[in-house]
């Protein structure tokens, strides 16, 4: 499995999240990073694993 994708399933884990939250929360992500509001890991946007903790908190609260 890519380490970004456990990351996203080890904070989803974290915030206890349901497997369609998982899903959904993916799916947020993307469109954090499509809207230039991406994380600061890499080029791509990719975010490190406390910018996912913030990005789990802004989705739960979507």
């Amino acid at each position: 499995m890519k380490d970004d994708i456990k990351q996203v399933n080890d904070v989803a884990k974290e915030f206890n999240m349901t497997k369609v939250q998982r899903k959904e929360s993916g799916r947020f992500l993307e469109r954090q990073k499509e809207l230039n509001l991406g994380g600061t890991k890499n080029e791509r946007g990719d975010f490190t694993y406390q910018e996912l903790q913030q990005q789990a908190k802004q989705f739960l609260k979507s």
